[in-house]
């Protein structure tokens, strides 16, 4: 589901995205993890971000995984809110 599309997603719907995306962060973490402290242990100093180059598309899908994060909790509190009113 596209974000232009999830101000009109259902609460499921929203649920559901919400779910995911946490899955799709956390998986992408692992991954980023584990680049990190493999280049830890192969140069003896964390990455920076000249070093990123090749997982440079997993950091960019990470950032905006994080991003749908913020906004999918935003929209469910803000159903939330308007149910109490």
């Amino acid at each position: 589901m596209r974000l232009s599309n999830l101000h009109s997603a259902t609460m499921q719907e929203l649920v559901e995205q919400l779910q995911e995306a946490r899955e799709d962060k956390k998986r992408l973490r692992k991954d980023l993890k584990e680049f990190e402290d493999q280049f830890f242990r192969q140069n003896g100093r964390n990455v920076q971000k000249e070093d990123r180059s090749p997982l440079a598309a997993e950091y960019n899908e990470y950032k905006h995984v994080k991003a749908k994060l913020r906004l999918l909790e935003v929209l469910i509190s803000k159903r939330d809110s308007t149910k109490i009113i």
